[in-house]
């Protein structure tokens, strides 16, 4: 069993030796870290490649976002099971990954568990989620990317859309849920998560990107079940 953790970066500074950090102190050592650096230059960020040099794989070239970050990250994956951080994010203890091995039965395309939010600045943010695949999903996200392993040879056939700029993996969420993708659920904590990031932000673009992204990929009929919902929402979260 082998894992493969992906964190996406473009300047993250010196809180990024903290994910990393929090990866190779692991009880279960058989992982690769992958980085998918978008061209960083600045100081910090160079000093915390050169101090992991021999511990992560570096890859540190131009992107079109996140998504396109992931899907080259993905190409360099040999992990049976996937999962993402972000530079600001850490695994929730030193026996997350020992942990999971017990749920990794290749039945399974995700294995669910929860994350803990910290810096939580809006009320719409729970200090912790708890990820869940059900019907649910068609309204809001209900899967925390943070707290979700996503089999590798699953998730190397979904990829991410580059056309999202902030909610991707909601998108490849949806696509597990309407594929029946099998999915098992645990009461495990798995990572800590920064909340002050784009997709905690509630703007405008974030829910205008969601509704064009449920038009590509729902439905006719829940698409337009979700005009009315996307719209109270943002205006709910925006005002």
């Amino acid at each position: 069993m082998k894992f493969s953790i992906i964190i996406a970066t473009y300047a993250p500074g010196a809180q990024l030796s903290r994910a990393i950090s929090s990866i190779l102190s692991q009880t279960f050592q058989d992982f690769e870290i992958i980085i998918q650096d978008n061209l960083s230059t600045d100081p910090e960020t160079l000093s915390v490649f050169e101090k992991f040099a021999e511990k992560i794989s570096l890859k540190s070239t131009s992107d079109s976002g996140i998504y396109d970050a992931f899907n080259q990250a993905l190409k360099r994956c040999s992990g049976d099971w996937i999962l993402f951080l972000g530079a600001d994010d850490t695994l929730a203890d030193d026996t997350v990954l020992e942990k999971i091995c017990e749920f990794t039965d290749p039945q399974f395309d995700l294995i669910l568990g929860s994350i803990q939010n910290l810096h939580v600045q809006s009320k719409w943010v729970p200090h912790r989620f708890v990820s869940k695949m059900s019907f649910h999903m068609l309204w809001k996200n209900t899967i925390h990317q943070q707290g979700c392993f996503y089999k590798r040879t699953w998730l190397q056939k979904i990829e991410f859309s580059e056309q999202c700029k902030i909610l991707g993996d909601y998108e490849v969420h949806l696509k597990a849920l309407l594929g029946h993708a099998k999915v098992l659920h645990t009461t495990l904590i798995i990572s800590h998560c920064d909340a002050r990031g784009i997709s905690k932000k509630f703007t405008k673009e974030l829910y205008d990107e969601e509704l064009c992204m449920k038009k590509r990929i729902l439905p006719l009929g829940l698409y337009w079940m979700n005009i009315p919902w996307i719209s109270f929402k943002k205006w709910l979260k925006t005002h």
